[in-house]
């Protein structure tokens, strides 16, 4: 995951609620990331160079979007164009908000993006704020299933 956020690039920490999601889901960083934060079990971010970007493309980038992240500025950077995984269209942008979240929902929202990437869905399948109140519903329904009254 590369992204931006007050015109800093950076990659999230060891210790941020996205990184456990990713890491038990069986994903892994590019080893300067590791390298980077290895070092720090309190870093929330990792803050990266736009002169070493190289150094952090993976199987796939992941670049949030969203109301503290600019998806656009970390697109701006001409390193991360150059990054094969861009370049071979493995550059997804995912929900910024959800997944730095730190919430049950935010968690569900990490996976369900997780599922469709594994799938092979793509961009579309990464959630955008417009399905907000579908997937809320979807998740409102599996943590507290529907009442069907008294069992009698």
């Amino acid at each position: 995951m590369i992204g931006s956020s007050g015109g800093m690039l950076f990659a999230p920490g060891r210790r941020t609620p996205v990184t456990a999601v990713l890491r038990d889901a069986g994903f892994t960083r590019p080893p300067a990331q590791e390298a980077q934060g290895a070092t720090d079990s309190a870093v929330q971010v990792i803050p990266l160079s736009a002169e070493v970007l190289a150094e952090h493309d993976a199987d796939t980038v992941l670049v949030p979007q969203g109301a503290y992240y600019d998806a656009a500025a970390v697109r701006a950077v001409p390193t991360f164009a150059q990054l094969p995984a861009v370049v071979q269209g493995r550059s997804l942008q995912v929900d910024g908000d959800m997944w730095f979240g730190n919430f049950a929902f935010a968690v569900d929202w990490i996976v369900t993006d997780l599922q469709a990437l594994v799938a092979g869905a793509g961009q579309a399948g990464m959630g955008t704020p417009d399905q907000a109140l579908a997937r809320w519903a979807a998740f409102d329904e599996t943590v507290a299933p529907a009442d069907d009254g008294p069992a009698g």
